[in-house]
């Protein structure tokens, strides 16, 4: 079983003025299986405060995610990164290798993500037990991201959310088949700003437990 738990808080509120590009402020937690964020899996929960600048508009969500093979690819959002290991599918021979090439062959690894949106609660502001874990789902053969969030330590008669969310890539099913996979932790908040005009009030993000579930 590899996974996260997390007692957490998120908090604050943000708000813009008039933008010309896309800003956001990200409370995260996360599990990733490499220290340098550079392929392999990970688990996080996200707090998304945003705004749409075709309509400005703004929008408060939490979800959980499954990463796999992240900030590998152009498909995962971060742009090639052809020096990883950890990111590609073969390595070159003789010592010769070309990245341009090695993009257009289709040698990195493929990056797929999908999350659960989050809803139903006060994901702000509200003290939650976050959990989410790989599990081998028998009724399609397939292993699958179970995400709840909880009461504090676990309390009352069951999750105050529950989903699971699908860990395959088309027919790659990302080689989830090891057990109590080791990695690291990161907590904090990303901020996105490139107008400079957000402003916010309050803590963003309070942590008081966080685990690797293995």
């Amino acid at each position: 079983m590899i996974g996260l738990l997390a007692t957490a808080t998120f908090n604050g509120n943000v708000s813009y003025s008039t933008l010309t590009l896309p800003a956001d402020l990200y409370e995260t937690f996360f599990f990733t299986e490499r220290e340098d964020y550079a392929g392999q899996r990970e688990i996080g929960f996200v707090r998304d405060q945003g705004v749409n600048t075709v309509y400005q508009e703004s929008y408060d969500i939490a979800y959980a995610y499954w990463y796999t093979n992240d900030n590998c690819s152009v498909g995962g959002g971060s742009g090639p990164n052809m020096g990883e290991p950890w990111c590609r599918t073969s390595v070159a021979t003789g010592g010769a290798e070309n990245p341009a090439t090695a993009w257009t062959n289709g040698d990195l690894a493929a990056t797929g993500m999908n999350y659960a949106l989050i809803t139903g609660l006060t994901t702000t502001g509200t003290e939650y037990t976050y959990q989410a874990y790989i599990f081998y789902a028998t009724w399609d053969s397939t292993y699958k991201l179970r995400v709840e969030v909880w009461l504090p330590g676990f309390a009352g008669s069951g999750p105050l959310f529950a989903a699971n969310v699908d860990t395959t890539n088309g027919t790659d099913n990302l080689n989830l088949t090891t057990s109590g996979t080791s990695g690291y932790v990161s907590v904090g908040t990303v901020r996105g700003d490139p107008n400079g005009v957000m402003s916010g009030t309050g803590v963003e993000l309070d942590v008081s437990e966080v685990q690797i579930l293995q």
